[in-house]
This record gives C-alpha cells, sequence and structure tokens, in this order.
C-alpha cells in the first residue's frame, strides 16, 4: 500500500508548495503564468499530469450543508459553473486526454458537462475519489453538527479529529485515492487526465504531499505530477504536487 511505502513509487514533497495563502483564488499574473507552465516537459522523463477539481457548487453546498457520502445534485449556479469551465479548461490545458469522475452525482454532472465542452465523452466514474464519508454530519449544517457535538467539528477542520462520528479517517481517505492515482497514472502514463472529485479529496492529497490545509472552492483544483523515467524502470519514480487552479470566472468564496 502506499501508506505503508511498500508501493514501487513514492510520494514526494510538494513543487514549491504555497507556505501562506487564504484559499485558492484568482490567480495573480504572476501565479497564473507559473501555473500555465504546467504540465511541465522533462526531457526523457515520461510525466503522468492529473488536474485533481473540485465539483461545481451543489444543492447542498448552496444550503451550507456538510455533504460526505451524501449524493445531491448541482445546484443551477452549480450546473452553469461546469459549462463555463469547459471552455477555460479548453483553452488554458488544450492536451487534456481524458475526464474522470467520482461516481457522486453532484462531480459526475460536473464533470460530463466539461467533458461534453473538451469533446472528451464518455466520463469514466472511479469510485475511488469520491469524498470522504462523514457519517453522522452527512447532510447537516455547521450549527447542527456544533449543536449536537460542540467543539467537535472545529476539532475536526484542525486536524485533531481523526474522524467525524462512524466517518471516514484521513489515512483511510489518502489509501483509497492515491490508490486511484496510482491506476490512473498507469492507464494513462505520459498523458494529461483531469479527475473531478472534492474538496476533502483534493486537501487529502495535498496534505500527504506536504501541503498546508487550505479552503477549497468550488471547481478550485490541483495538479499533480508523476515522473518516471523508463530508462531507470519503474522503481524510479514519484509524485509532486503543482499549483492550484481555480476557473478564474467564479469569485465565490470557499465552501465545505
Amino acid at each position: 500500500m502506499l501508506l505503508s511505502g511498500q508501493s514501487s513509487s513514492h510520494w514526494t514533497a510538494p513543487f514549491d508548495a504555497p507556505t501562506r495563502s487564504p484559499s485558492c483564488h484568482r490567480p495573480s499574473d504572476h501565479r497564473r503564468q507559473r501555473y500555465l507552465l504546467w504540465p511541465r516537459l522533462n526531457g526523457h522523463v515520461t510525466a503522468t499530469s492529473i488536474l485533481l477539481l473540485r465539483h461545481g457548487q451543489s444543492t447542498w453546498n448552496a444550503d451550507g450543508r456538510w455533504q460526505g457520502w451524501g449524493d445531491p445534485p448541482l445546484s443551477d449556479e452549480g450546473a452553469s459553473e461546469a459549462v463555463a469551465a469547459a471552455g477555460w479548461l479548453g483553452d488554458t490545458w488544450p492536451e487534456l486526454s481524458a475526464v474522470v469522475s467520482s461516481d457522486l452525482c453532484r462531480a459526475r454532472q460536473t464533470a460530463g458537462s466539461v467533458a461534453e465542452g473538451l469533446g472528451l465523452r464518455p466520463v469514466e466514474v472511479d469510485a475511488g475519489v469520491r469524498e470522504r464519508d462523514i457519517g453522522l454530519w452527512t447532510g447537516l449544517t455547521r450549527e447542527q453538527i456544533e449543536a449536537a457535538w460542540p467543539g467537535q467539528l472545529v476539532a475536526f477542520e484542525a486536524g485533531r479529529l481523526e474522524r467525524p462520528p462512524r466517518g471516514e479517517s484521513t489515512p483511510e481517505l489518502v489509501a483509497r485515492a492515491t490508490a486511484s492515482l496510482e491506476r490512473l497514472r498507469r492507464q494513462w502514463a505520459g498523458r494529461q487526465l483531469l479527475v473531478v472529485c472534492h474538496g476533502g479529496v483534493v486537501r487529502a492529497v495535498e496534505q500527504f504531499l506536504g501541503a498546508p490545509p487550505l479552503p477549497l472552492s468550488n471547481l478550485c483544483g490541483r495538479w499533480v505530477e508523476h515522473q518516471g523515467d523508463g530508462d531507470r524502470g519503474e522503481d524510479q519514480v514519484s509524485w509532486e504536487l503543482g499549483p492550484r487552479v481555480l476557473v478564474p470566472q467564479l469569485r465565490r468564496p470557499p465552501v465545505c
């Protein structure tokens, strides 16, 4: 397993990971130039680049409800966001080869709209990149969670609580998400891939690779890149974090 270090691949510290940033936001010219350089071209090294992108706004996002494995659809605004995202992603990264989605409705709807706009249907569905199971908190607002479990939500967000009540732990989430990324990088070796998933998945991968925990808006994401050198074999490969990305037309503040 990846977490035990037995995989032939290994996960490294992030590429120029941010040390301070309030969230994923509209990039400055400098940041925009930086992430437009991704995916990087590495000479004879074969790189597989994956953009992990959070879904558009769901109806529960709009209501302030925690989702987890709950399965609400996109809101009308979220559906419009997904259509807009397709045009921007296609203009910015025209070499995207495929679109993969979590099996949850909000991600599948986002991925379907993006894939249609990019001409990359059908969408492959991968349950390994579904959101963290938040157990008894599913469908509740922050106020309801705090009333029933005082202090636990703050502790969870600060990393002091391993799992929500009857929910999924961070190691469990990381194990299944990274297993899916390993499978996808083998399937799409040397290509650029869009994976529409969830905020919990993106943040878990970021933190596992050494980046600080930061809020994540809808249709905000992170590049991860797997580098392998065919001349040296499968034991000489690694993952790195690239920059965060936000579809720039969107200005809504980060939400869970």
